[in-house]
Parts: C-alpha cells; structure tokens; sequence
C-alpha cells in the first residue's frame, strides 16, 4: 500500500519588476530638489530619457543661473556623444507622432 505525503509548497508574492523600478526611481526623485534630474542610459551608457524633479516637499527651486550652470555641461555632453543622423528636435518629434 502507498501512502501520500503531503509536500509544503510556499508561494512567496514578489512584486513585478515594473512596480519594483517605480518605487526605487520614486524614492530617488523625492531625494532631489525641483528641476534636479536622474538620466535614464541603457546598458552601453546611451541617453534614454531624463526625469526631472517636481516634489513640492523638497527644497526650494534653482535660479536661473543655477539652471543653465548644470544644464549647459550635460547639454554639451549630450551632443558630444550624439551618434544619430538627426538632431534630437527630429527625434523628438517623430516620437510624438
């Protein structure tokens, strides 16, 4: 005669990694203050996209001077490292289509 075992399966609930990325990345941009940005880059270090700030909690905005002091450097590296037959106006624009 065979007897039955029973067998303890647990099932451990994980988050999907989607909801996983939007908490990390919302526990990074409540860090920044307004208009500081994280750049998103793939694997090989390309530009992705940019995230910009806008928690109303964390401290208060740059001046303009302070804008175009840390825009203008990631700009120029922006280009330097541009590597498409159109400009990022193009891009940009055909993504909205």
């Amino acid at each position: 005669m065979r007897t039955k075992t029973k067998r303890s399966t647990k099932h451990i609930k994980q988050k999907p990694d989607s909801i996983i990325a939007e908490d990390q990345i919302a526990r990074l941009l409540q860090q920044l203050k307004i208009g500081e940005t994280i750049t998103l880059v793939n694997s090989k270090g390309s530009p992705l996209g940019v995230l910009v700030a806008l928690n109303p909690k964390a401290a208060s905005a740059f001046s303009t001077t302070e804008w175009l002091s840390k825009l203008a450097p990631l700009a120029n590296e922006v280009g330097r490292k541009w590597n498409s037959s159109k400009s990022a106006a193009e891009t940009v624009a055909e993504m909205r289509r």
